[in-house]
């Protein structure tokens, strides 16, 4: 193949298995007791995941686990003082894959108004399955900020900090901005606010709530670029390929990121904020993230209810989790809308207290996502493949017999597509949880009393076809 110019497109499509279904691997990062503390042998793996056929290849509906690497060792976790993490799998090339570090400077627990500190790790996927760890990194550090680390004395404020990563993306080749914004194989963050910083109420150790505005966490669209235009097959691997920037054995401490969006605080009342989840592009260049903080409406799809400290009035709400971004590198930013699934996924009634009855029928829940921009796969172009981890709910003052049942109901692979140009998703398939899965989550069959197998991070991800050679 000869060299792509840098206005050049990437060859289409995604690595493919000998099956013919597109390659899908999965992150599986912290995952806590109620400690909290870190469960040994369970964290850190990267899997791909196995689809489950019958004879004459159709897919079954269950899904499988096949480990890939076991990076626990690569990637250790602090249960304690710092709650570190890693997570957001996203695939930006055959043999590169990232994955971001979040951790604190000190103990988070009860003071969520701690700066949170991350970073993004670029890994490598040898052909024979082998991965060689940290290549290169980034800090992800708002806009021409100095990287906190170096101390305010040197001009680094932990102010500078973006929030925690929701999720890692990519400029898909065929939008508009994969061109007219040179950056072929750039890199796309979405952060947010909870629950370190922002707005969001925290609570001490004997219980009491709190205000934590102790920082400058803001919901963000970060954008990492390329710079070299003499593409190789070495492009992804090269540090020297991307932005220069705040990371680990640099000369330059000032932030590689530019600024796509500042869409400012996702406060109580907006509903907009998100949590550790996932983000994904389409082929046409749109957003979707989740899972979204208390976007509370009286209508599938509706607006969210104004409400401060953390709750609404008594009475009857039904969460969402997914939104929308018009493209967002295109200034779409400021056209941000609620997905619905016309009240179509589970319910449960385990989480009605005191008053307050929660249908749940358009909250998936899930923590990591990822795209079918080529059509590929059995559901097709821009369908958007959706993991809601196993035992993912659990709530103090609810039915817990009834949380257990509403967990497994939903756990596995949700597979989703925006209907036409409206704003709801129609399911299109749920894989379900093979026995493979058991040894690293089994089921939480008491997830208040015991709190066991809560999956901290997570990822998703496709792997491209295109090696840049």
């Amino acid at each position: 193949m000869v060299g792509l110019g840098t206005m050049m497109q990437d060859p289409y499509g995604w690595v493919l298995d000998s099956s013919g279904d597109p390659e899908l691997y999965y992150w599986l990062g912290s995952v806590w007791d109620q400690g909290p503390t870190i469960i040994p042998g369970s964290t850190n793996k990267l899997f791909k995941i196995v689809f489950n056929k019958d004879s004459s290849g159709g897919h079954l509906g269950t899904i499988g686990l096949e480990l890939v690497s076991d990076l626990e060792t690569n990637f250790p976790h602090d249960s304690a003082p710092t709650q570190r993490s890693f997570g957001n799998l996203t695939f930006i090339s055959r043999n590169v894959f990232l994955l971001t570090q979040e951790d604190c400077d000190v103990d988070p627990i009860y003071h969520y108004n701690l700066h949170r500190k991350s970073k993004m790790w670029a890994n490598k996927l040898a052909e024979d399955g082998t991965v060689t760890t940290k290549i290169w990194n980034r800090k992800i550090i708002k806009q021409n900020q100095t990287d906190p680390d170096v101390g305010e004395s040197n001009g680094g404020f932990t102010s500078s900090w973006p929030g925690p990563i929701s999720g890692l993306s990519f400029v898909t080749p065929e939008s508009n901005d994969y061109d007219t914004n040179r950056v072929a194989g750039s890199i796309v963050a979405l952060t947010g606010c909870y629950p370190y910083g922002g707005p969001h109420p925290g609570y001490d150790s004997n219980g009491v709530q709190g205000n934590d505005t102790g920082q400058a966490h803001k919901d963000m669209i970060l954008r990492l670029d390329t710079v070299d235009a003499d593409i190789n097959n070495n492009y992804y691997e090269s540090d020297g390929s991307w932005a220069s920037g705040a990371g680990d054995n640099t000369d330059n401490d000032v932030s590689a990121w530019k600024q796509i969006a500042n869409m400012g605080e996702g406060n109580n009342s907006s509903g907009w904020d998100h949590g550790e989840g996932w983000s994904t592009i389409d082929s046409n260049g749109s957003m979707y993230y989740g899972r979204a903080i208390n976007y509370w409406a009286t209508t599938d799809g509706g607006a969210p209810v104004n409400y401060n400290n953390w709750a609404p009035a008594v009475g009857t709400y039904r969460p969402h989790s997914i939104a929308r971004i018009d493209p967002p590198l295109s200034g779409g930013t400021n056209n941000r809308t609620i997905m619905s699934f016309g009240a179509n996924l589970p319910e449960t009634t385990a989480f009605n207290v005191g008053g307050y009855v929660f249908k749940h029928r358009n909250f998936l829940g899930a923590d990591a996502g990822c795209c079918d921009i080529y059509g590929q796969t059995v559901h097709g172009k821009d369908s958007i493949w959706c993991m809601v981890n196993r035992n993912d709910q659990r709530f103090a003052s609810g039915n817990e017999a009834g949380i257990a049942a509403f967990n497994a109901a939903k756990e596995g692979l949700w597979v989703i597509k925006r209907n036409g140009s409206s704003n709801s998703f129609d399911t299109l398939q749920h894989y379900t949880l093979d026995s493979t899965w058991d040894s690293y989550l089994p089921h939480d069959t008491t997830p208040i009393s015991t709190l066991n197998h809560i999956v901290g991070s997570a990822g998703l991800s496709f792997r491209p076809i295109a090696m840049r050679s």
